[in-house]
């Protein structure tokens, strides 16, 4: 337990207040950081790929809807990390993990429904990117690294 929170408080979180664009000019407006942080992040990544859609044949999608069982989501549920940060929805981990028993029979219909349908609600494909610092000068963009917090629903 001891190292658990030494390592959950040791770890690098830091919001900077300013930011050097690659001219050179120090920016100190939030608006002007997160579109340093956008462009910086834009530039080193690939495209994103198209989310895939479940093709699957009739029979093989009600074989895979028989396997999404309320036991099989609780124990999803039970398996999370309260100390991980939530998606663009909100939804923290703890929220999900307390409330399992009543979000259990609802999380088995929806995704048996996106499986049904071929689908994949456009909520569960957002990401909300936030930069992590590594190490070196705070103010330069190059020294955070993108993470992408995305849905727990979907990844359950």
């Amino acid at each position: 337990m001891f190292f658990k929170y030494v390592n959950r408080n040791s770890q690098k979180k830091f919001t900077p207040t300013s930011l050097i664009s690659e001219t050179g000019i120090v920016t100190e407006d939030p608006s002007s950081i997160l579109e340093l942080f956008g462009e910086y992040f834009a530039s080193v990544f690939s495209e994103p790929s198209e989310f895939p859609l479940i093709n699957e044949p009739e029979p093989e999608k009600q074989l895979i809807v028989q396997f999404i069982s309320d036991e099989s989501v609780m124990h999803k549920l039970n398996k999370l990390d309260i100390n991980k940060s939530a998606g663009p929805d909100g939804i923290t981990n703890i929220v999900l993990k307390s409330a399992k028993q009543t979000l259990t029979p609802y999380l088995v219909y929806l995704y048996r429904l996106s499986v049904s349908l071929g689908e994949i609600p456009k909520e569960w494909k957002l990401a909300q990117v936030v930069p992590i610092y590594k190490s070196g000068d705070v103010q330069r963009r190059e020294n955070y690294r993108p993470v992408s917090l995305t849905s727990t629903v979907f990844k359950t």
